[in-house]
């Protein structure tokens, strides 16, 4: 609306079996939530002028699910970190210029 652009990114991994351990374990699936707003502030040509943004990575701070075969490779981790960030929320603002 009038230089206004909202998005929403909802981000899911599914169920995993963890084959690092035995017996198996199954790894929960996990799913984020990342908005994003940003508002132009001049009007005219969408491409150009000054843009404000918000960003919010993992909204509701979800934690990644539990894997235990990660802490037996590197002590403390206990997630799988080629699936799942350990980083919570995130929030970011951006002024960016378009000529």
């Amino acid at each position: 609306h009038q230089g206004l652009d909202l998005s929403a990114i909802y981000n899911y991994v599914g169920s995993e079996t963890d084959t690092g351990v035995s017996p198996q374990t199954k790894i929960a699936s996990w799913g984020t939530l990342d908005l994003n707003l940003s508002y132009r502030l001049r009007s005219g040509e969408a491409a150009q002028g000054p843009r404000l943004s918000l960003a919010v990575s993992n909204l509701f701070d979800k934690r990644p699910p539990y894997a235990e075969s990660a802490n037996l490779a590197i002590g403390g981790i206990y997630f799988d970190s080629t699936n799942a960030s350990a980083i919570g929320r995130f929030v970011s603002v951006a002024l960016t210029q378009v000529w």
